[in-house]
C-alpha cells in the first residue's frame, strides 16, 4: 500500500510543479515552425521523462537495459515494442534519449495525468475499431517520421494478458514504409508485475524492469515482398530479443 501511495503523490506532485512548463512548451495546440516545434518537443520530453523515471522509482522498481549501443544518434525513427502493461511507456521513455510520441489506443483519454502528458508531447491517438480513424492515425504518424520526429508503436495493437508475444499488425509498418524511418525494435518484460498483476491494497509492487535494444533495420532498399515479410521477421526478432532477457 505505501508504494502505491507513494506514486500517487509523485504522480501528483509532478504534475503540479510541471504545470507552468508543460503549458509553456506543449505542442498539441500551438502552431509552430518546424524549428521551434522541435525545441519545445525536447523541452516536454525531457520533462515528460522526469515523470516517468520518477513513477518508477516510485514504485520501487528499477530498470536494466541491454543493447543501448544500438540506439540511433539521429532522430526520426520507429520504434517497436512488444506490450506488457501500464509502465511500458515509462520504461521506454526512460531509456530512450530521442524525443517521442506515442501512438495509443483511444482508451488513454481515460487515464487522468496520464492522458495529459499524451497529448502535450503530440502523441496520437488510435481507434482500433475504426479503420478509417486508424488510417487517419498512421498518416498523422508518417506526416511526424519525415518531420523528423521518432515514433514509439506497439503492433501487437493491446497488451498481452497472456504474457505470450502477440502478433505483429502489418498496418503498424507502413508508417516506416510510407516515411523512409528506422525500425528500431525492442523487447521488454515485467512491467506487468508493477500493476497489473497485483490486487489491492498492495496494487503497486517492485520489479526489476528488463529492456533489450535491437539493431536499426532499414526498410528504404526493400521489395514490396520483402515488406510483407517484414512485420513477421521483426515480430520473430523481438521475440529473440525477449528470450535473451533474465
Amino acid at each position: 500500500m505505501f508504494k502505491g501511495l507513494r506514486t500517487l503523490f509523485f504522480m501528483v506532485y509532478h504534475f503540479i510543479i510541471n504545470t507552468k512548463d508543460r503549458n509553456k512548451y506543449r505542442v498539441d495546440n500551438q502552431q509552430l515552425d518546424v524549428e521551434t516545434q522541435k525545441l519545445y518537443s525536447e523541452k516536454i520530453y525531457r520533462i515528460m521523462q522526469s515523470f516517468c523515471r520518477g513513477m518508477i522509482k516510485a514504485s520501487g522498481s528499477e530498470i536494466v537495459v541491454m543493447g543501448k549501443e544500438n540506439l540511433p544518434t539521429q532522430r526520426g525513427n520507429l520504434y517497436v515494442s512488444n506490450h506488457r502493461g501500464f509502465y511500458d511507456p515509462m520504461s521506454i521513455a526512460a531509456v530512450i534519449d530521442d524525443p517521442c510520441i506515442f501512438i495509443g489506443k483511444d482508451e488513454v483519454k481515460k487515464m487522468p495525468i496520464i492522458r495529459t502528458w499524451f497529448d502535450v508531447i503530440g502523441s496520437i491517438h488510435m481507434v482500433r475499431d475504426d479503420p478509417r480513424q486508424a488510417l487517419e492515425s498512421i498518416k498523422k504518424g508518417t506526416a511526424a517520421l519525415k518531420n523528423h520526429q521518432s515514433l514509439v508503436i506497439y503492433p501487437e495493437g493491446t497488451r498481452s494478458k497472456t504474457g505470450q508475444l502477440g502478433e505483429f499488425k502489418s498496418g503498424s509498418f507502413k508508417l516506416a514504409f510510407n516515411s523512409g524511418a528506422t525500425i528500431i525494435p525492442i523487447a521488454i518484460k515485467n512491467t506487468e508485475c508493477i500493476f497489473e498483476n497485483n490486487k489491492l491494497p498492495n496494487k503497486i509492487k517492485s520489479t526489476t524492469i528488463y529492456v533489450n535494444i535491437g539493431k536499426p533495420i532499414e526498410v528504404t532498399h526493400l521489395s514490396r515482398q520483402e515488406q510483407k515479410l517484414l512485420p513477421k521477421q521483426v515480430e520473430q526478432y523481438v521475440q529473440e530479443l525477449f528470450d535473451q532477457l533474465p
